[in-house]
């Protein structure tokens, strides 16, 4: 098993991670209401403050850096001038609970889970690039984790209170269907996912 190195501490409860173009290092800090950058000295270096309780957190290929705002109940852009906008708040008319986790489609579009803070109501939306939004699942428990493999069909979620991961089927219009259990855990709770450089 690989060693495991110290790379940088005193964060205030960090949660998503990302790495931009450039290969550095970014993460949400949700109790400093804000994403910082690690320098390439180690060094923390504030770099948007959203106000609330960031979580989630992805670039797309523009470099613009996308946020799951929990606290704020918003999906934020931070444009690589570190402005930061509302991307998206509501879907027909129906305000989110609170972000959770975001992914991207190969299309550009953003999949985001969301629940209320008790972690229930439990969704998947998807925005596409002009900011429209709509529920792709819905029934699912404290959602934490996204996952979209390659074939851009196959989703995987992480279900935390439930101690599972669940995996979708994204149809031709990215509505998730032929939800199956794929893991469940007898100790602790699943929350962040990632795929390694072969997909798995």
């Amino acid at each position: 098993m690989p060693a495991v190195e110290l790379i940088i501490e005193n964060l205030e409860q960090p949660h998503g991670l990302a790495f931009d173009a450039d290969d550095q290092l970014f993460v949400a800090e949700v109790a400093a209401k804000r994403v910082t950058r690690i320098t390439t000295e180690g060094k923390l270096s504030p770099f948007a403050d959203t106000g609330g309780r960031p979580m989630g957190i992805a670039f797309d290929d523009s470099g613009d850096l996308f946020v799951a705002e929990n606290g704020r109940h918003h999906l934020l852009l931070v444009s690589p001038d570190e402005a930061v906008e509302v991307f998206a708040n509501q879907s027909h008319g129906r305000r989110f609970f609170g972000p959770r986790a975001l992914c991207f489609t190969h299309e550009g579009g953003v999949i985001f889970s969301d629940a209320d803070p008790e972690g229930q109501n439990g969704a998947l939306f998807l925005c596409d690039l002009n900011g429209e939004v709509e529920k792709i699942a819905d029934g699912l428990s404290s959602p934490m984790g996204l996952a979209l493999l390659d074939d851009s069909i196959t989703l995987f979620v992480s279900e935390s209170t439930e101690q599972r991961i669940v995996s979708f089927e994204l149809d031709e219009d990215g509505i998730a269907k032929n939800r199956e259990v794929f893991a469940e855990f007898s100790d602790g709770e699943p929350g962040s996912l990632l795929l390694d450089s072969q997909g798995v």
